[in-house]
């Protein structure tokens, strides 16, 4: 059964609803998703930034549960808090213009979704990503 709103369809699978997770084009041209684990701050913000202008209605930031560790190990990866806290920090700026809910309240309205072109995020942001990373992965 798919159901169509905003930008994405709802799916529903054995009583499951299934939201698809929003992408992004990073500086470099090619679509990311915006996981906390697989790109910067820089990058998220401006993506969050270009969906609200493109009047993105739905933007879904995914998840799971050992994202935020070093691999192999139970030890906290600082650089991805570092990002989950000022994902966090900055949609605590954005109040009225952007807002988090649950998937419980995500309204389910029939009809054609609108098909803005995917955010973008700027060159620099993908770059400060990559420097990032091999900093993190020098110091592991």
């Amino acid at each position: 059964m798919r159901q169509q709103f905003g930008f994405f369809y709802l799916q529903e699978y054995e009583q499951v609803q299934i939201l698809p997770m929003a992408v992004f084009r990073d500086g470099t041209g090619p679509l990311r998703p915006p996981q906390v684990g697989a790109c910067s701050f820089a990058e998220r913000r401006d993506a969050l930034n270009g969906a609200r202008d493109n009047r993105t209605e739905y933007f879904v930031i995914p998840s799971h549960n050992f994202e935020m560790r070093k691999q192999r190990s139970s030890e906290p990866d600082a650089l991805v808090v570092a990002r989950f806290e000022h994902l966090c920090a900055f949609l605590g700026t954005q109040r009225g213009q952007m807002e988090g809910i649950a998937m419980s309240q995500v309204p389910v309205a029939i009809g054609t979704p609108p098909n803005p072109p995917p955010a973008q995020a700027s060159l620099s942001a993908t770059l400060r990503r990559h420097g990032e990373q091999a900093v993190s992965r020098l110091f592991e």
